[in-house]
């Protein structure tokens, strides 16, 4: 099934630990809506993409200080393969036939998602390769991880 996944800070709350909204792509009646809330995802055939007009309100937006709420520009678009402990299982069984990169995003620092050494994105993101697509993403609690 076609999908779409987004950091759901709503269902984080204070923890560091993420949740990931899946948004059905896939014609019925699901279509365009949230089918799954969950800390883990494994998807297939990915792109990442950012909605610039959504980046640039973003930014409008933390630089007046206004609430930031509802303003998804970022996902992960792609096939889903497994999600909760299902990916988690998956996961472990396939991690060793890839590399695995750790990719971030985050509209104050890049206009795009980036492959990083870490979880967290350095101050300067600006010497990070871009990334568009990646063969499986990997979603956790802890961040993402891509297989080129």
């Amino acid at each position: 099934m076609t999908v779409e996944a987004y950091l759901n800070k709503r269902a984080m709350g204070n923890s560091p630990k993420r949740f990931y909204s899946i948004k059905s792509k896939k014609a019925g009646k699901n279509f365009d809506r949230v089918v799954h809330v969950t800390p883990f995802a494994l998807l297939e055939d990915v792109n990442f993409v950012v909605q610039q007009s959504g980046r640039n309100d973003t930014l409008s937006r933390i630089a007046s200080g206004a609430k930031i709420s509802k303003t998804v520009h970022a996902f992960l678009r792609g096939n889903l393969l497994n999600r909760g402990r299902g990916a988690v299982d998956k996961f472990k069984q396939i991690k060793d036939l890839f590399d695995w990169y750790f990719v971030g995003y985050n509209p104050t620092k890049t206009d795009s998602f980036v492959i990083t050494d870490t979880i967290a994105l350095p101050d300067d993101c600006s010497n990070l390769d871009k990334i568009a697509n990646a063969k499986l993403a990997f979603c956790n609690r802890d961040g993402i991880l891509v297989a080129l």
